[in-house]
């Protein structure tokens, strides 16, 4: 498993644009990873039920940003307790 760290300082002050997502906003998500797909080598486009089991995690956060009722990227993540 890989494991980010990510400053909190990367990000932009303003929070407008980012939303969590839920089921309904499956379409959305995988319109978003298909178009970055389509650009680059060697990524596989997601299927129907590996993009249910995103959703269906209750252990998953999915962020997105969306403008423009388009989301232009997302990031899926979970906690794991310190040992």
């Amino acid at each position: 498993m890989y494991q980010y760290v990510v400053e909190p300082s990367s990000f932009p002050n303003t929070k407008e644009h980012l939303r969590y997502l839920q089921e309904q906003d499956q379409y959305k998500l995988k319109d978003c990873y298909n178009r970055v797909a389509a650009k680059k080598h060697g990524m596989f486009f997601k299927t129907e039920s590996e993009l249910i089991a995103i959703f269906k995690n209750p252990q998953y956060y999915i962020i997105a940003f969306e403008k423009n009722n388009t989301i232009q990227g997302y990031m899926v993540f979970f906690f794991l307790k310190a040992k």
